[in-house]
């Protein structure tokens, strides 16, 4: 486990799991994280950081990940909960086993910097999920994912879901998402079908400048909103939307609130 202050270089080092290694860097509890420049390759998740204030990943990498058959759980680069003040610049993240998330946000994070990663994912690569693993209303808030080329098959770019609690001041620009599913969900349930009354809060959440490839050859659009409970200020600026048979955006069953 990290400490306060750690301050890890590992440029030109690889750290490499055993087979079902949970974590490979884990902090709770702890502020003020420094690593740089590791390469980690065979855990079940490469960082895992809760409940704590200030960390910077610069220049990490991670890939082929152990696979926990049949399940394939928990095969993500990065989880965050409720951290504050989080920096990630010029992470690689190739791994394209099945459940294998770039960066999971939970519930309670603040003030995230997401910038320069080149990603390539056996799943959803940004998953915004703040009710995971919690009973109670949280807030996740003030994110930014700039600069950004992901890289899904079959899964989606960004997958943002709250069925009860609040989503606001979501920044994500300057963005390349290619996959041959949604670029983009926003939806209270994990699938964006199921018609249920929720209670979750997306409030000013943009897209800007960013370039979406998907849907494949299916009717499957680039942007699916669905089941939204309480909408408030989603944008898109400046957005390329490259030729699919789906529509490029589809919003159903929400409540738009001005």
């Amino acid at each position: 486990m990290l400490q306060n202050g750690s301050v890890i270089f590992g440029y030109g080092a690889t750290f490499k799991g055993v087979g079902n290694d949970k974590y490979c860097f884990f902090a709770e509890g702890t502020s003020n994280i420094f690593i740089a420049g590791v390469d980690v390759t065979y855990f079940r998740r490469a960082f895992d950081f809760r409940n704590g204030s200030g960390v910077t990943l610069l220049n990490v990498s991670a890939h082929d990940m152990y696979r926990d058959a049949p399940t394939f759980k928990d095969n993500y680069m990065a989880v965050f909960l409720n951290y504050n003040n989080v920096y990630v610049n010029g992470a690689v993240w190739n791994n394209l086993n099945e459940n294998g998330d770039f960066l999971r946000l939970k519930n309670g994070n603040k003030n995230v910097v997401i910038e320069n990663c080149n990603i390539t994912a056996g799943d959803d690569a940004f998953a915004l999920v703040p009710d995971e693993g919690v009973s109670t209303s949280q807030t996740l808030s003030n994110v930014t994912i700039r600069n950004c080329t992901i890289n899904t098959g079959s899964f989606r770019g960004f997958r943002i879901q709250s069925e009860r609690s609040a989503l606001s001041r979501v920044l994500i620009e300057n963005c390349a998402i290619n996959c041959n599913k949604e670029c983009a969900i926003i939806s209270s349930t994990s699938d964006g079908n199921t018609s249920a009354t929720m209670q979750g809060v997306y409030e000013q959440i943009e897209f800007k400048n960013c370039n979406f490839n998907g849907g494949g050859n299916t009717n499957t659009p680039h942007i699916k909103i669905n089941t939204a409970s309480q909408l408030r200020l989603v944008t898109f600026r400046n957005c390329w939307f490259a030729t699919a048979k789906g529509n490029h955006i589809l919003v159903q069953n929400c409540n738009i609130y001005g």
